[in-house]
């Protein structure tokens, strides 16, 4: 009985070894299947980057076209040569950050490293740029403030633009401005003048023509 007894321990033991060996192999190969997995969702990770694979290779060419009329909007407006330049995939990691050569000679590392007037004409290229290629010219371009870094020649100069380019374009112009030069070039806009004191009078000799309303 003692020996029929230890037998069947015996056999108790050698089944519960054989389950958990079975037990090791069976997460030994799904351990396998997994970093097969691994491997293969890193690859395709690599792959579909938008640094480095497909993702950016197929951004590459559209990102230059979108550059080239960023660049064509700034230089029809600044009185020197401002390019953005072509960004090559196979050479730089895509890291969004833009190089701008300026005047054909010195080239800066990204746009925000330019002169705060050059940032503003920036952002007007890339608003109208984007506006464009979303196909947005249903909407109304909004421009508060712009123009407040320029001189009055440039400001005047992107006013122009501005009216004999882009005023067809959308639907509605709204432009929040203190310059005089705004009025002269839109002339027939929807001008409300809500204080003569927030808007620089300096070279009106009109301000008759100008609409005033000081209590609105």
């Amino acid at each position: 009985n003692e020996l029929k007894n230890y037998l069947i321990e015996l056999e108790q033991a050698v089944s519960a070894s054989k389950q958990r060996e079975f037990l090791i192999q069976s997460i030994d190969k799904e351990t396998k299947q997994l970093t097969n997995t691994e491997e293969a969702l890193q690859v395709l990770v690599k792959g579909l980057s938008p640094t480095e694979g497909l993702i950016a290779k197929s951004l590459n060419g559209f990102i230059n076209v979108f550059l080239k009329d960023m660049s064509d909007l700034i230089n029809s407006i600044w009185s020197y040569n401002v390019e953005l330049l072509p960004f090559d995939i196979e050479e730089n990691e895509l890291d969004y950050r833009f190089a701008v050569c300026i005047n054909n000679g010195s080239v800066r590392e990204d746009v925000s490293m330019l002169s705060s007037s050059l940032q503003e004409i920036v952002d007007l290229a890339f608003k109208i740029t984007y506006m464009k290629f979303a196909k947005l010219q249903d909407m109304p371009l909004v421009l508060d403030e712009f123009g407040r870094t320029f001189d009055a020649a440039h400001r005047l100069k992107a006013y122009n633009i501005i009216a004999t380019k882009f005023a067809d374009m959308f639907s509605q112009l709204f432009i929040v401005s203190h310059y005089h030069e705004l009025y002269s070039v839109f002339p027939h806009a929807d001008t409300i003048v809500i204080n003569d004191k927030n808007i620089d009078m300096s070279g009106i000799r009109e301000w008759n023509k100008v609409i005033s309303f000081t209590h609105i």
